[in-house]
């Protein structure tokens, strides 16, 4: 028995109960602030809430929500008074000077737990108060992204997905390119001829505010995430399969045979090969997520089913020392952005195991997800998927905020953004500006 997930636990619901003593609460306090595991932390609350949730119904549960984030902000005020008073008795001063942030530590730990509670936790067919969506005018408010895209043919022809029409759109060479009920694009064959000339090659381009599927000509599919865009062959000829990618991706690899005239079940397989700036990822059949976007500070690979292996550009090229590094399931490659890295490059990958991969692809599977995310990230994925230009009114004064939360992608920004101003950080929209107010 775990003692102390006992004793959080029991807090928890006498907090969600609205039964906390003044002790209690400040007990509560003290013990998230120092629990030593965020994941195990996460699961008591979350059964917590769903205890309230499912006994007394979501409308009630954030009622009291509301109520108790009050009330533990008072509480903390009088926690940190409390130590002030006690200072003598214990460090003294100095206990202050070396550790000023631990007095807030408590704060924005109880007021990220009743957000998260609230926004990570609910069920996903569960609607947000009504209170929370009213805080802003409607009248100055900014659709979500949708499913837009451009695709530029080998001749430079460029063709808008963003309209309701269906079935075939282009032909390039052995292949028709349609656009299926299901708005995805595909590519099929024409005919019987397989077309070994020239390769011609496709672009697909989502704008700032877009997102679109592609299902490639090896039968590979794509999700490609805002302003992104992937390069592709309208076939795959040869020994390999090779797309380039800028922004992010997940992708479906199917696996193909080396050559059609192999026998059955052969072994041998035609790679599949994703270029990103600064790095080259091999695969042969498998599920992973690339995001390489010019103004994050990594290029990063996730894989969740199969092996990827994984190698920095420079090493290819010989400019640098470096093997390939082979990911399993649930691990991510990391590669500083050579946009990002200066002079001296971005060479080393860098291997994290016990990647949340539900967090990776939360935007393929329409929702938004953070787990300890700072303000500058997730105000770059708003800026993306709502195609804002995000403005620091005083980015000196802007505190270090860190956001945990699951919100779905189809709200209006007005709407998303009264779930993160519960965190304390204010916003404005004034035109398509996105104004983070000092």
């Amino acid at each position: 028995m775990n003692t102390r997930n006992d004793r959080l636990a029991d807090l928890l619901r006498r907090f969600l109960d609205n039964n906390c003593t003044r002790q209690e609460l400040l007990e509560l306090l003290e013990m998230i602030e120092q629990f030593p595991d965020s994941e195990n932390l996460r699961h008591v609350m979350r059964e917590q809430w769903h205890a309230i949730s499912d006994a007394e119904g979501i409308p009630h549960a954030h009622a009291k929500l509301e109520n108790l984030l009050r009330a533990s902000r008072t509480a903390t005020k009088e926690r940190g008074a409390e130590r002030t008073e006690k200072r003598s008795e214990t460090t003294g001063e100095r206990w202050w000077k070396q550790r000023p942030a631990r007095r807030f530590a408590a704060a924005a730990a109880i007021a990220l737990i009743l957000v998260s509670i609230t926004y990570l936790f609910f069920k996903p067919d569960t609607s947000i108060p009504k209170q929370a969506l009213s805080a802003y005018n409607s009248q100055n408010d900014i659709a979500p992204g949708s499913e837009r895209a451009i695709l530029t043919l080998a001749d430079g022809t460029a063709i808008s997905l963003n309209s309701k029409r269906i079935g075939t759109l282009a032909q390039q060479g052995s292949m028709q390119i349609i656009k299926l009920d299901s708005g995805q694009l595909a590519y099929y064959p024409a005919g019987d001829d397989e077309g070994q000339g020239e390769i011609a090659y496709n672009t697909l381009t989502t704008p700032r505010g877009g997102q679109f599927k592609v299902t490639l000509p090896d039968g590979t599919k794509v999700w490609l995430n805002a302003a992104s865009t992937l390069r592709y062959p309208a076939a795959f000829t040869g020994k390999e399969r090779k797309v380039s990618l800028t922004g992010e991706a997940y992708f479906e690899v199917a696996s193909q045979p080396l050559s059609s005239g192999g026998a059955e079940g052969g072994k041998e397989r035609m790679p599949f090969i994703v270029l990103v700036n600064g790095m080259e990822i091999e695969v042969l059949g498998t599920h992973f997520n690339v995001m390489a976007y010019e103004d994050e500070n990594t290029i990063q690979t996730t894989l969740l089913e199969g092996s990827v292996s994984v190698i920095p550009t420079a090493a290819l090229s010989g400019r640098v020392s470096g093997e390939a590094k082979l990911l399993r399931p649930g691990q991510q490659a990391r590669l500083t952005n050579p946009e990002k890295a200066g002079s001296r490059g971005a060479n080393e990958i860098r291997i994290i195991g016990d990647i949340d991969t539900r967090q990776i692809i939360a935007w393929k599977e329409g929702y938004f997800q953070f787990d300890h995310t700072d303000l500058p990230t997730v105000m770059r994925r708003l800026a993306r998927w709502y195609d804002v230009e995000v403005v620091y009114e005083d980015i000196d004064s802007i505190p270090n905020q860190y956001f945990g939360g699951r919100v779905p992608r189809n709200l209006p920004l007005s709407k998303l953004l009264s779930v993160l101003q519960q965190n304390e950080v204010r916003f404005r929209i004034r035109g398509r500006q996105l104004i983070i107010l000092k």
